[in-house]
Parts: structure tokens; sequence; C-alpha cells
């Protein structure tokens, strides 16, 4: 009843402050992300660093050749010494109209994982406005973190990390300019009472800055040991422990008209992660942002 994303959503249908991208929107949005995987991809190669999509670029690799039709973002995953070296070094050899934020990158940090945001463009989110920092296209960048499976420590690790999350979140939101988020929140009595109740626990969690919760966050995620065993805890915030060998050694794959990385066995990550990934979801079902504004070069 009070999940904020299910109000979100049922909210951001009724609104006329933002929209679903049009299908001639959401292509060019897609090829636009490819060149950006390529010039990523080129950097990594470079530092002979290791990465891969992931997520729902992953299902939509096996099930449609690339994109899934009605995507409009793309996830990468690196191993995470790998993601500290591109975070902290070799994301300097990228073209300059890119800018890297992470809680381990010179620029510091959107959220709790790495962003690579096309500075050129705009894509404008309920939650942003035009002087939010990062509101370009971009590509998520998400460590794969080492576990060791069935030691109790996992859970406390997931409880606090879980725990900073929803605090850095009340904390944006207690900061967050957007007029446009809070109007389609209070658009009804849940949302309204979600939206405050953020509001007021963001306003006490402030006394930590949003910067420091999100470099608590990424601490608490990492295991130093080498172990034979993954997870993904950020974005999708999954610490079942799965096997190194789904994800490496990497393989190439076809998506729509260019070569990408991919994990090690696409059929089992698949089965593993979305159970009937070979039905096709109903329109009510499919998950699309909404947002404010999308601009492939930035008006001056």
């Amino acid at each position: 009843m009070f999940s904020t994303k299910d109000i979100y959503t049922k909210m951001c249908h009724q609104s006329d402050l933002v929209y679903q991208m049009t299908d001639e929107e959401r292509l060019k949005l897609q090829a636009h992300l490819r060149k950006m995987y390529k010039d990523i991809e080129a950097v990594c190669d470079m530092h002979g660093l290791t990465m891969m999509i992931g997520g729902g670029n992953m299902l939509g690799q096996v099930r449609h050749g690339g994109f899934i039709p009605w995507d409009d973002d793309m996830d990468l995953y690196m191993p995470r010494k790998d993601y500290e070296r591109f975070m902290r070094e070799c994301c300097k050899d990228l073209p300059s109209q890119y800018k890297v934020y992470s809680p381990v990158s010179d620029n510091g940090p959107i959220i709790g994982f790495g962003k690579v945001i096309d500075i050129n463009t705009v894509f404008l989110s309920a939650n942003q406005d035009e002087n939010s920092k990062g509101c370009g296209i971009f590509i998520d960048i998400l460590p794969l973190e080492n576990i060791v499976p069935g030691k109790f420590s996992n859970k406390m690790r997931r409880m606090l990390t879980l725990g900073c999350i929803y605090l850095s979140g009340c904390v944006a939101l207690y900061k967050s300019k957007s007029k446009v988020y809070k109007k389609i929140m209070c658009g009804c009595r849940e949302g309204r009472i979600n939206y405050w109740i953020r509001k007021v626990i963001g306003f006490f969690a402030s006394m930590v800055p949003y910067e420091t919760w999100l470099k608590w966050e990424d601490k608490i995620v990492q295991c130093k040991e080498e172990t034979e065993w993954v997870i993904r805890p950020m974005g999708t915030y999954d610490w079942t422990p799965q096997p190194k060998s789904l994800y490496f050694p990497v393989k190439i794959g076809k998506f729509d008209d260019i070569d990408v990385h991919i994990v090690n066995d696409p059929i089992k990550f698949l089965d593993l992660n979305y159970g009937n990934w070979r039905r096709i979801p109903t329109h009510e079902e499919r998950w699309e942002h909404f947002i404010q504004k999308i601009e492939f070069e930035k008006i001056q």
C-alpha cells in the first residue's frame, strides 16, 4: 500500500507533468546508449578491465537480440577491483563529454554505485530539476562483490546496506528541490503520507551528509576476501551468492548492431535471476521511466 515505487508509478500515469518516451525517442536513446557503451568498452579494453552488460540488458540480449523493445537504460557489471580502477583512474580516458560519478570517483557520488553521464545531453526524471547534478543520458556501472556463503555477517551487511540506502534516499528527498516529484507523490493520500514520512526522516538523517551515507553503503557491501562466489548488492540489492563461473570469463554477444561483453552462462544467469524469463510481460507489467524532458544535444 505504501510502496514508494508503486505509488510513484500509479501517480505518474495520472500526471501531465511527466511522460513516457515515444517510440522514436526510445529508439534514439537506445542508439545513444550503444554508442556510450562502445566508448566505455574502449577504455576498459585499453586498461585490461573486465566489464559486461547486466540485468535487463542480458535478458534483452538473449530474448530479443538487443534492447528489450520498451527498455530505456543500460547497466554494466564490473568486478570490484576493476570497478575501482575504472572509477579512480581509467575513466579519465573517456571522451570529454562524459562525467563519471561514484562513491570512489573524484566527482563523488550521485547514487551508491557508478554512473557515466553524457553532459552534452539532458535526461530529466521526475525527481530532478534543471539544476540537479548529473541529469544527462547515463549508463550505470555496478560492482560485483565477493561473498563467503553461509556467514551470519552477510545478513548484517545486507541489513546495514539497506538501511543506508533507505536513509540516503530520505536525505536526497529532504534536499530535493523538485516541485514536480512533490506534486506527483502528493497527488493521493498514500503518496502524501509516504512523501512526508520520508521527508521528516530525511531531515534528521541529513545530520550525516548525503555523500557520506553513499560512501558508507559502498564500504559495507565490500568483502576483501577472494572467493568463488559473488553478489550484486547494488541496484538489485540481491545478496544471493552466485558462482563466479556464471559471469567469468566473459563472452562476446550480439546486441542490436554492436558486439558487447556478456556473462559466461547467459541462460543459467537468466534462469537464476528472472525465473520464467521467456514469457513476454504484459503491457501493465512493464517498467518504464517517466521523464520531464530528453534532449540528445543540449540546447544552449
